[in-house]
């Protein structure tokens, strides 16, 4: 007669893979482990075993499970340890009798694996869940001596230094004051197509308007390399270069993936080709299969020479950048809490918001998946999958074709994502102005927002008190009716493998 608890490899369904293991990171799961994470789920399958001749006794309803994160280096160095009694998992009350397996889920609240040199891109952890850590038990006895040497079961854990899923500060582009407007176009943006036709927006622009700033972002992603997107840009039948370089590099998946922004001044080119009669159009050439064009955007200030004539005072701040987003879901479990998650903008300097008329922000995706409501994670979001915020959250969330609440749709040909309203009004404070792109569980590639101030006719501020086309930033490494078209656009991003 003996007890003999031990693991038992089982099946499990974690992301869109089905694991046979005796241990399975839930969340993150095992492609997605990293340091930053600081909630993490871990699950195992005890048993009391009754495959070896004799008479199996209950297991006591009081017992230790302990797991241990112990260093690669060192096997008998614990660098994290958390126990908990058999009956404080989830379901309590319970007693395991003979034959019988249970799981149990280790949620834990905190960061487990620690963090190392940011030059070594990951570290093998092992993971070791223990049964009756303690001792409580008696297992072994004449009959079974083996009952005390298969208590423990371990699994290593590829842990990765960063992840990619996290945001951070998008950078500072043009921020100026005009008798003007800005206006923007996409084009023909579509996926995977490297051509794009802006003339569209030529119908917003005065016949007597000064470009005082023109900016051509072409966004794309290098699937599967971390390697930065090359060839020629062509903008109005003249060769170009780009200003600024921005990418964000997701390393914590079997995939890794470059997402980025190549950033051009066109000024002068929109300026002839409005005066020739041109066309405004941009070609891109890649170098490579794994290169996949993701758009473009076309963003246009324009001044009137008679400052008297109907225009208003207006103040512009563009921030760009790319950073790719994801929180925690069912369909890829990054572990990550959505405020890791957010791309921030900032919109420096003070404003007279006495002055102000309204106050409008308009954001970019050029990459955007939204998942269903049942593989967001519970307890991460009330079934928003992502989220605008400018001190408060931003207009209302639809409900979207895959019933959860997002704050974007695909617009055009399914390649770009922007809010309902495309330019949202915001409560503005007189300093410290700040946007945030978060994502809740969808995936999200964040490039731009854009803060547009409208003033009041009577208002006192000048043209002088900021640079008509001052510019600021550095480059860094950074899917109802409305949406009748996403579900053309999601098979293609779930192709993605994220």
């Amino acid at each position: 007669m003996y007890i003999d608890l031990t693991f038992v490899e089982y099946k499990k369904k974690v992301g869109k893979e089905v694991e046979e293991e005796k241990i399975h990171f839930v969340s993150p799961d095992k492609d997605h482990l990293c340091v930053l994470v600081e909630q993490n789920k871990i699950s195992a399958m005890i048993k009391n075993n009754n495959e070896t001749e004799g008479i199996v006794f209950p297991a006591p309803r009081e017992f230790n499970i302990t797991l241990e994160v112990r260093d690669p280096d060192d096997k008998d160095k614990v660098v994290f340890s958390i126990s908990k009694n058999y009956q404080d998992f989830q379901p309590t009350n319970k007693t395991l009798y003979a034959g019988e397996e249970e799981e149990i889920i280790f949620d834990i609240h905190d960061r487990i694996y620690p963090d190392f040199d940011g030059d070594t891109k990951t570290k093998n952890y092992k993971v070791v869940v223990i049964a009756d850590s303690e001792d409580d038990i008696n297992e072994g006895n004449d009959f079974y001596g083996q009952g005390e040497f298969n208590n423990d079961t371990p699994r290593t854990a590829t842990v990765y230094h960063v992840s990619g899923y996290t945001g951070g500060d998008l950078g500072e582009g043009p921020h100026g004051r005009v008798y003007g407007d800005v206006v923007y176009s996409i084009g023909n943006s579509s996926y995977d197509v490297g051509c794009v036709n802006f003339n569209d927006v030529k119908s917003e622009i005065p016949a007597n308007a000064n470009i005082t700033v023109a900016r051509l972002y072409y966004y794309w992603f290098y699937w599967k390399e971390l390697s930065t997107a090359s060839g020629s840009m062509e903008f109005h039948g003249n060769s170009i270069s780009y200003e600024k370089l921005y990418y964000d590099d997701t390393v914590a998946t079997k995939n890794p993936t470059r997402w980025g922004t190549h950033v051009y001044d066109v000024t002068e080119q929109v300026r002839d080709a409005l005066q020739e009669g041109g066309d405004l159009v941009a070609t891109a050439t890649r170098v490579g299969d794994a290169v996949h064009p993701a758009g473009m955007l076309l963003l246009v200030v324009y001044g009137k020479d008679d400052q008297n004539k109907n225009e208003p005072l207006i103040e512009y701040w563009i921030d760009e950048g790319a950073f790719a987003l994801m929180a925690d879901n069912k369909v890829w479990p990054t572990g990550l809490k959505p405020e890791q998650c957010t791309a921030n903008a900032y919109f420096n300097g003070s404003v007279n918001t006495d002055s102000v008329k309204e106050a409008k922000l308009l954001t970019v995706l050029p990459q955007w998946t939204p998942y269903e409501l049942t593989d967001l994670t519970i307890g991460l979001t009330d079934g928003e999958g992502d989220a605008l915020m400018f001190g408060l959250p931003v207009g209302c969330p639809l409900t979207g074709a895959r019933r959860s609440l997002t704050y974007w749709e695909y617009v055009g040909t399914n390649c770009m994502a922007f809010t309902r309203n495309r330019w949202e009004d915001v409560n503005l404070s007189s300093s410290g102005n700040k946007a945030g792109i978060q994502s809740k569980g969808n995936f999200m590639m964040a490039t731009n927002a854009v803060l547009k101030v409208t003033y009041l006719p009577d208002l006192t501020v000048t043209l002088d008190d900021v640079p008509a086309s001052a510019h600021g930033g550095e480059t860094h490494d950074a899917a109802d009716s409305r949406f009748d078209s996403l579900e053309a656009r999601i098979p293609v991003m779930e192709k993605i493998q994220v």
